[in-house]
């Protein structure tokens, strides 16, 4: 269950998991989720209250086999484990994409506390999010398991020339574009950037940088294929973000700059995959901008080794093997 999948119809997971010893059935969403926005509301946790009740009340078609719940983001899981800890339940649940803007203390750190007891295995997509969680929670590192974050492979274009040249920035959540503006105000490249309204609240723009939004995935994948460069700035590096942007231009064979933060020094090798710059350094990010905008050979170079590193270790049909693994370990607690 994942709070953006409005039908019946299996995600990635069971699609790419061919193993006839595991069978999926998907409790559909019916209310929208905003992962722009940096904190759940009250209404936004009565969505997905509600949700956990229908998957908890939900008659499995075999209920004779042994089951559990696969859910995606923290909010789910955290519901169906106070449902089990306060019924007394031993149903497994798998918190997959556990991933968190940022950690939080008083009376809803100690609920998450109290719930999250009940879960039995946490996928997290960067290594340091073990420590960071497995902290917070009070919980056993082995509890907690990394998985690559995924996405689905496209195909390379076609090669084309490019006269209009310009730099690309992408998402919305923890995006530093203000810090952004900054580093390209000297040097003047066209720059588009694409996010929700939220992200550029505040952010001033010169005349050589537009903002775009609302624009939907396939819009976004062609400029991702058109662009000369990607960056991705973030703000805070106590948890990870961006990863869904950078990985999903990366396998379009495109040089990528992005903050060196948890969640990117998993997926991108310094100068071999891409660019990483440290957080709040405009010197930094301005200086690697134009190494990539002034070098043909070196944005070849590393878009090549990027494309190749997503295919290798983080498609869909690469981690599924460490899913299905980690699916059999849940079975077996």
């Amino acid at each position: 269950m994942t709070p953006f999948s409005p039908s019946t119809t299996t995600g990635w997971i069971p699609s790419y998991i061919s193993d006839p010893s595991l069978t999926f059935e998907v409790i559909p969403s019916d209310y929208d989720h905003d992962r722009s926005r940096r904190l759940s509301g009250l209404r936004e946790w009565i969505d997905y209250a509600r949700h956990a009740v229908r998957a908890w009340f939900k008659t499995p078609s075999k209920p004779d086999e042994q089951f559990g719940y696969l859910t995606s983001f923290p909010q789910l899981p955290i519901c169906l484990a106070l449902i089990k800890r306060l019924t007394f339940s031993k149903v497994p649940i798998v918190a997959w994409c556990f991933n968190l803007g940022s950690t939080y203390d008083g009376a809803k750190g100690v609920l998450a506390r109290f719930a999250s007891r009940a879960i039995d295995i946490f996928v997290v997509h960067s290594t340091a999010e073990i420590d960071i969680y497995s902290k917070w929670l009070r919980l056993p590192r082995d509890k907690f398991i990394y998985v690559p974050l995924s996405v689905e492979m496209k195909a390379l274009p076609p090669v084309t020339a490019n006269a209009d040249r310009f730099v690309l920035a992408l998402g919305t959540a923890n995006r530093d574009y203000d810090g952004l503006v900054k580093a390209l105000t000297p040097l003047g490249y066209r720059t588009i950037i694409v996010s929700g309204p939220k992200a550029m609240e505040d952010v001033q723009l010169p005349p050589f940088i537009e903002h775009r939004s609302g624009l939907p995935l396939e819009e976004c994948h062609k400029l991702s294929r058109a662009a000369d460069l990607i960056v991705i700035p973030l703000k805070e590096v106590e948890a990870a973000s961006g990863q869904v942007s950078f990985l999903e231009t990366m396998m379009f064979g495109r040089p990528v700059v992005v903050t060196r933060a948890p969640g990117t020094v998993d997926y991108i090798e310094d100068g071999e995959t891409g660019l990483l710059v440290e957080p709040g350094d405009i010197e930094g990010l301005r200086s690697a901008i134009a190494k990539l905008w002034n070098d043909e050979d070196l944005r070849l170079r590393l878009g090549s080794a990027a494309r190749t590193s997503v295919e290798n270790s983080a498609t869909f049909r690469a981690v599924a093997p460490k899913m299905c693994q980690v699916l059999h370990t849940f079975a077996a607690r």
